[in-house]
């Protein structure tokens, strides 16, 4: 059955998946009130995906944990050389593995939810993680650990399994790329060739600003003026020359 799982690229057509085919089965069965094969909406609900998901979690840690829960059912203690001896595990109501604590006693107060539920290492936690750091909508490592911790699941190597996914996670190299640098191209040789100041010369016009030209009687008649910037290109000396219009004529002057 975890070989099956590994067809399925996202946990939401994974959850969807089985719980159509758990319902169908069931029909089969006479175990609900459909009949044959059919496609329902009762799947989806909220009940109906827990269940699902519950069942999911069994068919993985019934392989990957076949040891330990034969150890823990049979209410003997793991040896320290188990990988999860050091989490106190404990089996539930429904036949998952958890983590034990010191809140064993409040199960039957509904805070079973507080002991997470253990998650081997493959594809179903690929999944998981996946499917929160989406729901987080990409956010660090810490952020998705913490949001997959909030929903009940502990991961086995999860942080290492988590930037993992980070790194090859297409939109987070995108938004956490270090920006390139242009690189600067050879200098011309005029920037290279001494000379007298000005023998090459950059110019930039910039502007304009409003300047009184004359008083009124009514107050004062204001005009443009524009600047002209003069650099040498060998010296890098400035001169700065005003001209009044943007007219070929007053930049032949200025020039």
């Amino acid at each position: 059955m975890k070989d099956r799982f590994a067809k399925f690229s996202t946990w939401d057509s994974l959850l969807s998946a089985l719980s159509t085919l758990r319902h169908v089965s069931a029909s089969y069965r006479g175990s609900n009130d459909c009949t044959g094969w059919h496609l329902c909406q009762n799947t989806k609900r909220a009940s109906e995906l827990k269940k699902t998901e519950r069942f999911i979690l069994r068919c993985v840690q019934r392989q990957d944990f076949k040891a330990e829960l034969e150890v823990i059912e049979g209410k003997h203690y793991l040896p320290r050389n188990r990988r999860i001896q050091d989490l106190s595990p404990y089996i539930d109501d429904v036949g998952l593995l958890r983590v034990g604590g010191r809140l064993n006693d409040l199960q039957g107060s509904g805070l079973a939810s507080l002991n997470h539920v253990i998650v081997p290492n493959g594809h179903v936690a690929s999944l998981l993680v996946h499917f929160f750091h989406n729901k987080v909508f990409h956010q660090g490592r810490a952020i998705t650990e913490g949001a997959v911790c909030s929903h009940g699941f502990w991961i086995l190597g999860g942080k290492i399994l988590n930037s993992s996914i980070i790194y090859s996670c297409f939109v987070c190299r995108k938004l956490r790329r270090t920006p390139q640098e242009q690189k600067m191209a050879d200098l011309p040789l005029d920037r290279l060739t001494p000379g007298p100041p000005f023998t090459t010369v950059a110019l930039d016009v910039f502007g304009p600003w409003p300047v009184v030209t004359r008083k009124t009687r009514g107050g004062s008649a204001q005009s443009k003026r524009w600047a002209v910037l003069f650099t040498c290109i060998t010296t890098r000396a400035v001169h700065i020359e005003v001209k009044e219009d943007m007219s070929s004529s007053c930049f032949i002057n200025a020039l």
